[in-house]
């Protein structure tokens, strides 16, 4: 958010075995105590090796207890079964492109407080797919179709137009994309 040093979304990835995983963080608010917990939750999130989603944000919501909270939302990219396991808690949203589209729903909460059992969701994917991730601080009515047919699926090009066309202004602003195919994304 302009004029702040600190800010509250952040993400990550990693690959555990043969899962590739993504983390999107939004920390409560802005500033730096929004920073604090998204920097407690990737510290958990990066030394979580065993589990899906749902474990993952367990062990987040335990590491940020100490903090104002915030929303998340974990992917685990499974590239030899092409298979995606998402789940989200709080107002981050994921939207997966390709032959189909498929909204993915966070449940209401707020990771750092004691958060009830997110509902993973298995989906299958084809090569050059795309998973958007988004916080709050991007506008609800984005139009990914026309970033997509612009620049072609490139992810990280993607993420930038979404962010420079959408970000509100008025809160930490994240955007990430992932291309999914037979290798990393």
């Amino acid at each position: 958010m302009g004029g702040e040093t600190w800010c509250g979304d952040a993400w990550a990835w990693r690959r555990v075995g043969a899962v590739d995983r993504i983390a999107l963080v939004d920390g409560l608010g802005h500033g730096r105590e929004a920073a604090a917990a998204a920097d407690a939750a990737l510290t958990a999130f990066a030394t979580m090796d065993d589990g899906g989603p749902e474990q993952i944000l367990h062990h987040m919501d335990e590491a940020a207890r100490t903090t104002r909270g915030a929303a998340v939302v974990v992917a685990c990219i499974e590239p030899a079964m092409r298979r995606l396991v998402v789940a989200g808690v709080g107002n981050v949203r994921a939207v997966l492109f390709g032959r189909r589209r498929v909204h993915i729903e966070s449940v209401p909460g707020i990771v750092g407080t004691g958060i009830r059992a997110p509902r993973p969701l298995v989906l299958d994917w084809s090569d050059r797919d795309l998973l958007v991730m988004w916080t709050d601080g991007v506008a609800t009515g984005l139009d990914i179709d026309r970033s997509l047919l612009r620049l072609k699926h490139e992810p990280d090009a993607v993420a930038r137009q979404l962010l420079a066309d959408y970000a509100t202004g008025t809160d930490d602003a994240a955007v990430v994309c992932a291309l999914l195919t037979g290798a990393s994304p």
